[in-house]
Order: structure tokens, then sequence, then C-alpha cells
């Protein structure tokens, strides 16, 4: 059974899915699932700070200057995953300070092509949608928020 099989059939058991419902599912060792989680609470508690330093890094933000407009900020990441850089600088877990990233040619290149290709996606996912497209407009006119 696929991933996707056995996740389609735990939302149909209980009309959704969250992860509770799947770690809840898989601590039974038969479960197919089982074997995808670390069981090991010292590991996993390890693993657990891991991402909470994570969330915490991408939680800091701070106001840059606009390039294309004088004395207007915006407010970004302060620090760039260096995978979010394309796979040739890929090293997990380690970040860049954004404003590094912006000085170096290389870096500002690479998350620049990043962020295209992350518009790209998110526009196949609209799939033309007329009120995405209106929504994007307006953002961009400062209409929006």
């Amino acid at each position: 059974m696929s991933v996707k099989e056995i996740l389609n059939e735990i939302a149909e058991t209980h009309g959704v899915l969250s992860a509770e419902l799947i770690v809840d599912e898989a601590s039974d060792p038969e479960h197919p699932l089982h074997d995808r989680f670390e069981w090991d609470d010292d590991v996993a508690a390890r693993l657990y700070r891991l991402e909470q330093a994570a969330q915490m890094i991408r939680s800091v933000h701070i106001q840059v200057q606009r390039g294309d407009q004088e004395g207007k900020t915006v407010s970004v990441r302060a620090f760039v995953a260096k995978n979010e850089l394309g796979d040739r600088l890929d090293s997990r877990g380690e970040y860049l300070r954004v404003t590094d990233v912006i000085e170096s040619d290389m870096y500002r290149t690479a998350w620049l092509q990043r962020l295209q290709h992350e518009w790209q996606m998110l526009r196949r996912k609209a799939d033309g949608s007329a009120e995405f497209a209106k929504y994007v407009l307006d953002d961009l006119r400062g209409q929006v928020g």
C-alpha cells in the first residue's frame, strides 16, 4: 500500500486527516507507517528541538530597503535557508543572513531564480483563476492587506 492510499484510508476512517491521527495510527508496530517514524524518545526529542530551533530562525524578520522605491521598506525573513539557493548550495539546516544573500551576486541570483521557480509553481496551482489573478494584481498595486 502506498503512503497516499494509507493516508486516504485514515482520512476516510476519521473523516479528517491530521498529523496527530497519523502518529496515533502508526504507533502500532504492525501499522505500515510505523517504520517511517522515530520511536526512540531521546532521538525524537532532539529532532523536535532542532525543528523548534529552525522555526525560531524562520520567525525572525527584518526590514530591507525596496530597490524600486526610495524610502520604502519590506519585511523579509532575516535568514535564508541555503537549500533555497539551489541544489549546488544545498546544505540542509544551514542558513545565511539575508543581508549577505542580497550583497552576494551568486547568492542573490540563486535566490531570485528560486523565487521565480516558486512563482511559476504558484501560477500553475492557480491554473488561470481570475480571482487569484485579481488578488495578485491588487497586491502589486498596494490595495491588498
